[in-house]
């Protein structure tokens, strides 16, 4: 039976359909949500930042960079967002109207639209990006060790009681 429900639920994850809730489920699990959300933004930001400044055109690095996402929900925001800079609209507008990015991004977009700077501004998203999901992988992997070692000293404490228990029962009930 778990060998079917695994193969089945395999199969339904390589379906668009699949991947799409797989993925929305993802952007909404409590810790680790967050956590792959600013993982996303720090990859787009950083390949969106260098392939603007090695040239590439705003559209064609938005392709690009909507193939790094590696998250249904995430590759059709920043696709709705290429449609929109191809209709006239600034990429800081587009990327509000998604609700997928965060306003601190959108701020240092928007800025970096008005500037010329986008490339550098995108470097710098990405970097900070970078250090919050390194930073909330360090506290998430803090908070695991506790439980771990509780978790070991209860299956400790099992095996001896489910060793010694059986002993002292033994000995008690021959006097």
């Amino acid at each position: 039976g778990i060998i079917v429900i695994g193969a089945s639920y395999s199969m339904w994850a390589k379906t668009p359909g699949g991947k799409y809730k797989i993925d929305k489920i993802k952007l909404k699990l409590p810790v680790l949500g967050g956590v792959v959300q600013k993982a996303i933004i720090a990859r787009f930001c950083q390949t969106f930042g260098i392939l603007l400044e090695s040239g590439v055109t705003v559209v064609n690095a938005l392709a690009i960079a909507e193939k790094t996402a590696d998250n249904l929900i995430y590759e059709e925001g920043i696709g709705s967002v290429r449609s929109g800079i191809m209709g006239g609209e600034t990429i800081g507008s587009e990327m509000e109207r998604t609700g997928l990015f965060p306003k601190m991004l959108v701020s240092m977009i928007a800025t970096g639209e008005q500037s010329g700077t986008l490339g550098p501004m995108l470097s710098k998203a990405a970097t900070s990006f970078k250090r919050d999901v390194e930073s909330a992988i360090l506290g998430a992997t803090s908070l695991v060790e506790p439980v771990m070692i509780v978790g070991l000293g209860i299956i400790v404490a099992v095996t001896v009681l489910a060793t010694y228990l059986p002993i002292f029962q033994m000995s008690s009930g021959a006097h």
